[in-house]
């Protein structure tokens, strides 16, 4: 069916999400529409937005869950219209949770109106599609009608029966005149999640994360080129190819990733005597060895004693509150200058940054230092996911936050950022010229370079936990978790000597910290490359390099400083944790505090200047 142009097709489920799409797809096709769903009022407005194309829309009410509203609904529609060429059956519900809490009225209505009223509609339909020269049925399906998972069974059943409905009809049917099409989209932003019957008490549906969603307007497209085309099957999304093909390639993986986890039930008596392994995902408790931080701080307490006014702040990044501090030195002139401040991989800014916000401050610099989504006080689920996406979002919003603080001059704004906020920093930075000075703190810049601190033991395990956490994700599933830091033994994100000591020494005594974060990061940030923005930065920009830096690359650090305009190098002594203690801290700091100084108050004076190798100004401060 190469040409849609005064063709009429009947579609369900029409209101929105993708019978919407669909129904404007087809009018901009100059296809007549007769539009179908429970919400009348939303199929009328639709209809409406169909006949602004210049094409013919009619609306109509029908619930699919009474099989005599069909039959009287296709009655009607073939009094008006005597031919039918396209039959797209969109209508669908959903329901997650646990498939033993479904009563046998749920299993009824779901398949009801997942499968038997697309039945019904092709069985009714079936005589008029098949006068046509040319006719076509576009069953909406989904990828979870090709590969399983989990707290979906019910409408995993009505996806596979409609896509193997659809597989025999064609094998039928197309030899007289009739495509058929299964549409099996991956994820896709609409109501479905939100509309879905959750069989957990108080648990709502979970929505997949937004990287993972096609749009409407994405699936509507593939569905008309497959009318088309006459395609057997469109997928929609890269996960969904991934998915088919994983399943096709390796159907035993796929039930391998479906089975893990799973333990035997053991008796009670028997389950109290075992020991049982650690739970990376419980609190941790630090070992009296451990040399912590003294505390958590909370504003309005004594850490700045009265040496700072502090206010909490919430903004929105995302449709998510996270949550700041604003610190201002008391009695200072205003409108003053600020530091923006965000932590490193997977800490909350409780983690060690308070000493650094207590020297600017002490300089007469206002600090907001701030939480990412899905971390510490600010909102998001799952918590501790670490998206490099979300938290370069998280940056800008805060810097759009700070330009309209009250005695904030907008005009004197810093970045400050350490190990993966300091990519974000260059990042944030290269993208607003208006922000006045970057410190990156052991930045980490490019995570391809840097991935030869790791071996390939490392490497392949990395893979492995984040395909299976992206699985989970794909399928509606609760995440799959690794530890943020742990020994070289033990698989971690972090696990090269040192880390496990050093990380833990952020966190302070009080704080129930899970060590844990989704695996999909290992994946995730494979391309995550700041230094590409590097060149962009006009700011004056301090890069901060430890010479036993066991997690980033001091190279592509140097290499980022040659591509800045106004870049300026300090090396110290010491691994990647620290410049968090001790003299390299009181070190560092002091150097941090003066550039801000210089760059926020006063005229900025550094002592030694070279050119760089590329022609651009680079200063090297060890």
């Amino acid at each position: 069916m190469r040409n849609l142009v005064g063709k009429r097709a009947l579609i369900t489920g029409a209101a929105s999400g993708i019978g919407r799409a669909i129904v404007l797809a087809l009018a901009a096709e100059k296809t007549h529409v007769y539009l179908l769903d429970i919400n009348e009022a939303g199929a009328g407005e639709v209809a409406q937005a169909a006949q602004a194309l210049g094409v013919e829309a009619i609306a109509a009410r029908c619930d699919v869950t009474q099989p005599a509203q069909i039959t009287a609904s296709i009655r009607e529609m073939l009094e008006r219209w005597p031919e039918i060429d396209i039959l797209v059956n969109n209508v669908g519900v959903a329901y997650y949770g646990p498939t033993e809490n479904m009563t046998a009225e749920q299993w009824d209505w779901l398949l009801q109106i997942n499968l038997h009223a697309p039945i019904q509609f092709t069985r009714e339909l079936i005589h008029p599609l098949m006068a046509r020269p040319e006719a076509h049925i576009l069953n909406v399906c989904s990828i979870a009608g090709l590969v399983a998972g989990g707290r979906s069974a019910a409408y995993q059943v009505s996806k596979f029966g409609l896509v193997g409905f659809t597989e025999a009809l064609r094998s039928e049917f197309v030899r007289k005149g009739v495509g058929l099409t299964a549409l099996c989209p991956g994820a896709v932003r609409t109501n479905l999640y939100r509309a879905a019957v959750s069989g957990r008490p108080n648990k709502p549906v979970p929505e997949p994360p937004a990287w993972i969603c096609a749009t409407p307007e994405q699936v509507a497209r593939k569905a008309i080129r497959g009318i088309k085309k006459n395609s057997a099957m469109v997928l929609v999304t890269p996960l969904a190819y991934l998915l088919w093909y994983f399943k096709r390639i390796a159907p035993g993986l796929v039930d391998r990733l479906n089975c893990i986890g799973h333990r035997k039930r053991r008796p009670a008596a028997a389950q109290k005597s075992t020991s049982q392994p650690v739970d990376s995902s419980q609190p941790f408790s630090a070992p009296d060895d451990y040399s912590r931080s003294e505390g958590r701080f909370a504003p309005g307490g004594d850490t700045f004693g009265n040496l700072a006014d502090v206010q909490q702040l919430a903004f929105m990044s995302g449709g998510v509150a996270c949550d700041a501090w604003l610190i201002r030195p008391p009695a200072a002139r205003q409108p003053m200058p600020v530091v923006l401040m965000a932590h490193g991989f997977a800490a909350e800014k409780s983690f060690g940054l308070i000493p650094y916000a207590e020297h600017f401050v002490r300089r007469g610099l206002a600090v907001m230092l701030f939480d990412y989504r899905h971390f510490g006080a600010s909102g998001g689920a799952p918590r501790n996911l670490v998206s490099c996406r979300r938290q370069r979002e998280d940056w800008q919003a805060a810097l759009n936050v700070a330009r309209q603080l009250p005695g904030i001059d907008p005009t004197r704004i810093a970045l400050w950022g350490t190990s993966f906020s300091g990519g974000h920093v260059v990042d944030c930075a290269s993208r607003n010229p208006d922000v006045a000075a970057v410190v990156a703190q052991v930045p980490m810049l490019d995570v391809p370079a840097s991935l030869g601190k790791h071996g390939l033991r490392y490497c392949s395990q990395a893979v492995w936990h984040g395909l299976r956490d992206l699985f989970r994700a794909a399928t509606f599933r609760t995440p799959h978790l690794v530890p943020i830091v742990g020994r070289p033994e033990v698989f971690a994100v972090m696990n090269n000597p040192g880390c496990d000591e050093g990380y833990r020494r952020l966190v302070p005594l009080d704080a129930e910290w899970p060590n844990a974060c989704p695996a999909r990061i290992l994946l995730t940030s494979i391309l995550h490359r700041p230094i590409a923005r590097a060149s962009h930065v006009k700011a004056p920009t301090l890069l901060v390099i430890a010479e036993q830096d066991q997690l980033i690359s001091a190279r592509s650090i140097r290499k980022a400083a040659g591509r800045m305009e106004n870049a300026t190098l300090i090396t110290v002594a010491g691994d990647h944790f620290s410049p968090y203690y001790g003299e390299t801290f009181h070190h560092v700091v002091a150097r941090e505090a003066n550039f801000l100084e210089n760059c926020l108050c006063r005229t900025m004076s550094l002592p030694f200047v070279a050119p760089a190798r590329n022609g651009r100004t680079m200063r090297n401060a060890a």
